[in-house]
């Protein structure tokens, strides 16, 4: 598979994720609190990192210069960071005992909003900056997952969740009641 197919492939991978996750995630949810919260945005990540860094073999090779690396970093820190961010416009709410979550509009907002930078970004890096076309375009899936990772870790802090060895535990929620 060369770059531009690995492109083409991950950009409908990746629409097809996003619009799968927004439509469930609307929807009032239970909070998973095992491995499940994590694997998705890993297995994401994994397979962009490994799709990114496989250009600098085969036929056609890249060498990554300073601007993409640069680009890797900045957009990779954006990723978590917009991902950050939509984690605390998730509804959260105890259902006897139970955490639930839930998209709001807002944070399908900023699902747009990540998408539409990202993009800005890719064209800008391509066209103004020197970074390789490939290098944008194949470390979609990549940056894709470090979002999710961001959210999903905002949602652990916010609800208690401790993370051990690679599994969410379940904390004891916090009273907002003030002693006496």
């Amino acid at each position: 598979m060369n770059a531009t197919q690995s492109t083409e492939t991950q950009l409908l991978l990746f629409l097809v994720i996003i619009v799968w996750r927004l439509a469930r995630k609307m929807r009032e949810r239970p909070i998973a609190t095992d491995a499940q919260r994590w694997r998705l945005p890993l297995i994401l990540t994994a397979i962009g990192g490994y799709e990114t860094l496989s250009l600098t073999g085969g036929a056609h090779k890249i060498a990554f210069d300073t601007a993409d690396v640069a680009y890797l970093v900045v957009v990779g820190a954006l990723s978590v960071l917009l991902g950050l961010l939509r984690g605390t416009t998730i509804r959260i709410r105890d259902r006897g005992g139970e955490l639930t979550q839930q998209y709001t509009p807002l944070t399908a907002g900023l699902w747009l909003g990540t998408v539409a930078l990202r993009l800005a970004a890719d064209l800008t890096a391509s066209h103004g900056l020197g970074v390789a076309a490939a290098v944008t375009g194949t470390s979609i899936l990549m940056m894709f997952g470090l979002s999710l990772l961001g959210e999903s870790v905002c949602v652990a802090l916010r609800t208690g969740e401790a993370v051990s060895d690679g599994v969410s535990l379940p904390r004891a929620p916090r009273s907002r009641r003030r002693p006496g």
